[in-house]
């Protein structure tokens, strides 16, 4: 039976991919670089020109070398000015750039949000394959272990006719195929719809160190995180964390709505067992 629909929620798709927010970063590097060469550069103007006052009161004496020497002052002077005019140009060039990576038009923002509800309508039309493809390995288990029952019984009967021990049954063949089936496979596709779409129902805070960390994009999370910064995360992402990192703590308010950027938290994936058209994709509309 197919599950009613719900109103939409609000969208859990992250704002910025990993590559926009890393990009960001270097950006916001470079322009802290440029911003502590206008600052040298401005330090070393003052001093120049405290220089160059000296310079002018003792070059009134007529002295050749001090006015040579008041020239090449007042020339570093202008060259320092010249390079501070080209250091804010490229300043106010890296904060434009910046502003436009962390905040997109209404338009870019609606296409990024179009691209992910279609990311999310196949990840779910996917998870239905693999509920087809559990049901198909569940009963291809069964069918092997009747045939590895049907087995044991003809050694038996082998064994009443006075067969060796050794007698080739053709058992190994469909053992060892029984063996390589994995196991769990709906359980496991279910964990991973709801940790790429950022819906863990054992996420936790935790503290962020000095040297930052970089775990899997998802969905619902470019996965960039700055030293000091606080990733509510579920234990599947937090095994990505570097071990400095990796202590959980509880969480303040304040700190799940940093985290989560104050969104609604998605409802978690059934457990399955479910119809496999019940799953919701929650925030998503489904194109």
């Amino acid at each position: 039976m197919r599950a009613k629909k719900s109103k939409p929620r609000e969208p859990i798709g992250a704002p910025l991919s990993a590559k926009c927010v890393s990009k960001i970063g270097d950006l916001e590097g470079l322009r802290e670089k440029v911003r502590s060469q206008i600052v040298f550069c401005e330090r070393r103007i003052g001093e120049g020109k405290k220089v160059a006052e000296q310079q002018r009161k003792t070059a009134a004496g007529g002295s050749y070398v001090i006015q040579q020497a008041l020239s090449a002052t007042l020339a570093d002077i202008e060259e320092r000015e010249r390079l501070v005019k080209v250091y804010k140009d490229e300043e106010k060039s890296l904060s434009v750039e910046i502003e436009a990576l962390a905040h997109p038009t209404p338009a870019q923002a609606a296409q990024r949000r179009k691209h992910q509800a279609a990311l999310a309508a196949l990840a779910v039309e996917r998870l239905r394959k693999d509920v087809a493809i559990d049901s198909v390995l569940q009963h291809l288990r069964k069918l092997l272990q009747g045939r590895a029952t049907l087995t044991g019984k003809m050694q038996e009967v082998a064994g009443l006719l006075d067969f060796a021990a050794t007698v080739d049954l053709d058992a190994a063949r469909f053992a060892a195929l029984l063996d390589a089936l994995p196991a769990g496979v709906l359980a496991q596709s279910h964990d991973w719809l709801n940790t790429f779409f950022g819906q863990e129902n054992d996420k936790q805070c935790y503290s962020i160190g000095r040297t930052g960390c970089t775990l899997p994009e998802t969905l619902a999370d470019a996965g960039i995180y700055r030293s000091g910064a606080v990733a509510f995360l579920g234990k599947q992402r937090a095994k990505f964390l570097p071990v400095e990192d990796a202590a959980a703590h509880v969480p303040s308010a304040a700190e799940v709505e940093l985290a989560a950027g104050n969104r609604l938290m998605p409802a978690a994936a059934p457990p399955p067992g479910q119809a496999d058209d019940d799953f919701p994709v929650s925030g998503f509309r489904v194109l």
